[in-house]
């Protein structure tokens, strides 16, 4: 009779020569769960390399949802807590949730949320030398922080005109999110459209038009990206909706 059992010598070199092949590697890292790719980025830098190459595949497919993040209900009077409440999707009642506090993440007292889409949080915090508000997106999982930076100088060179500010990230489309900013220029009922990439790492002005006329009030400060569009409801019943991937050539 053959014994087929491997010794533990075997074992470790059949260990290293599936970890030594990518494409192996790749079909294992398919199936774990993003926390664990978080861990196993420290492993090597090679692991590392191939987790967070912008196009591995994981990125590109679709996940369920693991749970959801639930602000707790607060009457008008009561301070912010930054507390916030994770309901798991999965059936695993025991999960460790990403955090529980907000602070834990950005090192803040008064931080709030002000969009989500698909795992990412876009908050803000007053600075602490008053005065002004950082904006930024949050990814809970890897407890990662990108802080927005100014859009450029001239009448959109402060936050002061904004009326709405949404997440656009489609992780089946692309691994970079968008930032879109509705602006209102003060005293009208002008506005404009700004969009931050994750990738340049810069706001740019819509291209879509110079700047529109909005009578009907739309509710900008309550949106939702759904479909490749930012939507917002209007008091008239109608929507109004901002493509975020069109671009002039």
């Amino acid at each position: 009779m053959v014994d087929k059992s491997f010794s533990a010598c075997e074992f470790s070199l059949l260990s290293d020569k599936v970890a030594s092949i990518d494409p192996i590697l790749t079909k294992i890292f398919e199936c774990l769960p993003l926390r664990s790719l978080v861990r196993f980025e420290a492993v090597s830098k090679h692991w590392f390399s191939l987790i967070t190459d912008p196009h591995f595949s994981p990125l590109l497919k679709p996940r369920y949802a693991s749970g959801l993040f639930l602000l707790p209900f607060k009457l008008q009077d009561e301070p912010f807590s930054c507390e916030v409440d994770f309901l798991p999707l999965d059936g695993i009642n025991s999960q460790t949730p990403p955090f529980k506090r907000l602070r834990s993440v950005c090192e803040s007292t008064d931080v709030k949320i002000l969009h989500s889409c698909n795992g990412l949080l876009l908050c803000s915090s007053p600075r602490a030398s008053g005065g002004d508000t950082d904006y930024f997106v949050c990814n809970p999982t890897t407890k990662k922080i990108v802080v927005l930076c100014r859009p450029a100088d001239g009448p959109y060179g402060s936050w002061r005109g904004i009326r709405g500010l949404y997440l656009a990230y489609d992780p089946l489309k692309s691994p970079n999110y968008k930032v879109v900013c509705v602006w209102r220029f003060a005293g009208d009922l002008l506005y404009k459209i700004l969009i931050y990439s994750s990738e340049t790492r810069a706001w740019r002005v819509s291209e879509s038009d110079e700047y529109f006329y909005y009578s009907s009030k739309a509710h900008f400060d309550k949106g939702a990206y759904w479909n490749g569009a930012v939507h917002w409801h209007c008091d008239t019943d109608n929507w109004f909706v901002f493509q975020t991937s069109i671009r002039k050539s």
